[in-house]
């Protein structure tokens, strides 16, 4: 079944990931900065709170992940002494981000522990996730003057480019980031041959909803991901199930860009990207980027190793944002934290498959997994660890996760 008796833990970690997805960044016509400071203050107050209400029952535990994010989090701070010339309320709040995804994944992990949260309660609540975005998609096309009054999002899920889905989180490319457990969770069960027909049909209107997304970052990291899990399927899964699901695919994908190239006028950001490669030139989100880049001279001629940003740039692209604002040390630093947390994930899905985890268990790690290998691609369009919602989405997961495998009853380093 897809919808079965949820308890009170997984009660308890949906409201957890509704709160950061749903939260209504906009309401009252507060705008983006107003309502990103808002949840990155308000959240982790939150989680504080549930901790001051057991207090006399919390034992604490400090991993070893934790501690990768605090020496994260310092040597940004370290790298402020680049920017003193110019330093502002902006720069150094940008400094201190990490102190509040290693609060918020060091909270969360001793919930996880000190309420006996196991894998297997993480695997309705990441299903739910989908189904909640699943129907916010179909309420903005059915009723958008509704749910832009809701203040959720600003933007309509059809513009003058066609179809640009972000759901709750705007931007179609962070909609397809915290889609990621989901849609794999649902391939896991697929290829393992336990996946229900709800199961199959959540799996075929995500994957349409990211397509209508139209964000390149998006299909390069579902490709990504669907060509490792082709791998994993034979590996963890029925070798003949996946050979069929394979070619399912193959077809199913077929067909949709037979659609596509056929009504490519409903799909303008895709149709900008075609003609720009039939004329050797750049589409203009391609260029924007490319512009954006160029601004990391001024770190380079200034101060390569700490970051210089003299100016305020968005840069949608996560490697690019870290070298500019923190130098090589930043984008070491970043590029740290994705090869650490991208081997935990790793070794914690070897773990979780050859110890007596169940089914759901087996295919949270490896729901997880997708979502640290899908970061890596997703940082050439944006810095998916420290986001709007999805930072928070992203270390709220990863907590709860790595606190679910300690607090069950498999003793190993790992949980350390």
């Amino acid at each position: 079944m897809l919808v079965n008796k949820i308890g009170y833990k997984e009660c308890f970690i949906l409201c957890l990931f509704v709160f950061i997805l749903f939260f209504p960044t906009y309401a009252g016509g507060m705008g983006l900065v107003t309502g990103q400071k808002i949840l990155y203050i308000f959240y982790p107050l939150l989680l504080v709170s549930l901790f001051l209400c057991f207090k006399n029952k919390i034992k604490f535990v400090f991993p070893n992940s934790a501690m990768v994010i605090f020496i994260a989090f310092c040597i940004f701070v370290f790298s402020l002494t680049s920017k003193l010339e110019f330093i502002n309320t902006q720069i150094l709040l940008g400094h201190f981000r990490y102190l509040a995804y290693f609060s918020i994944f060091l909270l969360t992990y001793n919930l996880a522990v000190n309420f006996n949260i196991t894998l297997e309660n993480l695997y309705l609540p990441i299903i739910y996730i989908g189904v909640l975005v699943i129907a916010f998609v179909i309420a903005q096309l059915i009723a958008p003057e509704v749910i832009l009054k809701l203040g959720i999002t600003n933007r309509e899920a059809i513009g003058r480019l066609g179809f640009r889905i972000g759901g709750p989180l705007v931007w179609s490319y962070s909609l397809g980031f915290i889609l990621l457990p989901v849609v794999f969770l649902a391939f896991t069960n697929m290829f393992k041959g336990i996946a229900s027909k709800q199961l199959w049909l959540l799996f075929t209107l995500l994957i349409l909803i990211i397509l209508a997304g139209q964000s390149k970052a998006a299909y390069l990291a579902y490709m990504t991901n669907f060509l490792f899990f082709c791998y994993l399927g034979f590996k963890y899964g029925r070798g003949k199930t996946m050979l069929s699901i394979f070619v399912l695919l193959i077809l199913f994908l077929s067909m949709l860009i037979a659609y596509v190239v056929a009504n490519l006028e409903d799909f303008g950001n895709i149709e900008r990207f075609v003609s720009s490669i039939t004329s050797n030139a750049n589409d203009a989100s391609t260029q924007t980027r490319l512009n954006q880049l160029s601004y990391i001279a001024l770190t380079l001629d200034n101060n390569p190793y700490l970051g210089y940003p003299l100016e305020y740039v968005i840069i949608e692209n996560g490697y690019g944002y870290y070298l500019y604002n923190y130098g090589l040390l930043g984008l070491l630093t970043y590029l740290g934290v994705l090869i650490y947390f991208f081997y935990k994930a790793w070794v914690s899905v070897r773990l979780v498959h050859f110890t007596d985890y169940d089914q759901r268990g087996k295919s949270v790690s490896l729901a997880y997994f997708s979502l640290i290998l899908g970061a890596v691609v997703f940082s050439l369009a944006n810095s998916p660890l420290d986001g709007h919602k999805v930072a928070y989405f992203f270390w709220t997961l990863s907590g709860l996760y790595y606190g679910a495998i300690y607090s069950t009853e498999v003793q190993t380093n790992f949980n350390k």
